[in-house]
């Protein structure tokens, strides 16, 4: 398996296949994983879920981290999710 050359070096992510009736679009929802090789986060493996709306692009994803007790500044600790709007505020 190939990785594409826009992802940052150990993550992988794949589309979240129609596992039950009450899944729609399987493009709807990505699963990824994350393999940090250094810096503080060094060794740690990091599982995380993009969801996209019904507008997307004219909306952004949710990103949430299906790793427990994930420390950063834009990731809420108790619900894992990643606050993506601090990221991209400066959208045009």
């Amino acid at each position: 398996m190939s990785q594409s050359v826009d992802l940052p070096l150990g993550m992988y992510i794949t589309p979240m296949m129609k596992t039950d009736q009450y899944a729609t679009d399987i493009t709807k929802s990505w699963n990824g994983v994350l393999f940090v090789h250094s810096g503080p986060y060094e060794q740690g493996v990091f599982k995380f879920r993009i969801s996209f709306a019904m507008k997307y692009p004219l909306t952004l994803p949710t990103v949430m981290f299906k790793t427990k007790q994930v420390y950063h500044p834009f990731v809420k600790f108790e619900s894992g999710k990643l606050d993506v709007q601090s990221l991209f505020s400066q959208r045009p």
